[in-house]
């Protein structure tokens, strides 16, 4: 009898521990980077004092990656993200007797925190610190032919995120604004040709602060992310606006976009940080 009770109780202890081992992994969380490339095709209106008096109009192409990734899987209330822009575009004066092409770079980092205030429904704000580049190409026979656009900043970002749960998938609405606040900016000196500005005057009235006194602006995209078997897609819609003012010129660039992007969740392993048994690596 003693036996069988001894038998029965090492039986009851191993069967304790494979199931709190089953529990621990079980509740072994991994934070994922959703990373978004999305293809942008937009309608551009463009004023650039520098270069010409005449506003201009066009078409632009973007393309751009995010990544977005929470700090701690365990505490889903802060996040980062990350995200990188080419773009193009062409644009005419309503004349058609002169065209400006404009390329643009622009890097941006920011944090959110995330609010939940009901089920399904996600309230995100933070910043996003900023850094543009770009440069702009009159086609007409000027002594100023090129303006190149640099500035750094921080923006002001709001998102909203809503999730709508069916029988097979989620789909997902997603709202984001965001607006600047602080930063500084480059703008030239009309009449004075780049030599001038930099290796004569040093640049010196060239670079200014800015913030809602002299730069204004609002981005916004609204959008669906509708998941399939392997990613995820996004279908939605942009619009840029942005002005901005120094040295008694006028600059503005309003962008009307329509997007798709495809989302994929990526995951990072190191040496500190290995991959699991279960994982297998090239």
């Amino acid at each position: 009898m003693r036996k069988i009770f001894f038998c029965f109780f090492l039986f009851s202890i191993c069967c304790f521990r494979a199931i709190a081992q089953s529990d621990s992994i079980a509740v072994k969380k991994y934070s994922l980077t959703s990373s978004t490339t999305s293809f942008a095709l937009s309608v551009v209106d463009l004023f650039d004092h520098y270069l010409s008096p005449l506003p201009y109009s066009g078409i632009g192409f973007r393309v751009s990656n995010e990544k977005n990734h929470l700090f701690d899987p365990a505490k889903v209330f802060l996040s980062d993200v990350r995200r990188f822009t080419m773009g193009l575009g062409m644009t005419v004066n309503p004349t058609a007797t002169s065209s400006i092409m404009n390329y643009d770079f622009n890097y941006g980092w920011g944090v959110h925190y995330h609010f939940r205030p009901i089920e399904h429904l996600q309230l995100l704000a933070g910043g996003i610190a900023d850094v543009d580049f770009g440069f702009k190409m009159n086609a007409r026979n000027v002594n100023n032919p090129v303006n190149i656009d640099f500035a750094m900043g921080v923006y002001l970002s709001v998102r909203a995120i809503y999730d709508i749960p069916t029988y097979k998938r989620t789909y997902r609405l997603q709202a984001e604004l965001e607006t600047p606040f602080l930063g500084f900016m480059f703008v030239p000196q009309l009449g004075t040709s780049y030599y001038e500005m930099l290796m004569l005057d040093g640049g010196g009235d060239s670079f200014h602060f800015s913030s809602l006194h002299n730069k204004r602006g609002l981005r916004q995209r609204y959008f669906i992310e509708v998941p399939f078997r392997r990613s995820t897609r996004r279908f939605g819609v942009a619009v840029n606006l942005l002005k901005y003012t120094a040295n008694d010129i006028y600059f503005s660039k309003n962008e009307f976009t329509l997007f798709y992007a495809l989302t994929t969740d990526l995951f990072k392993f190191t040496k500190k940080k290995p991959a699991p048994e279960n994982f297998i690596k090239y």
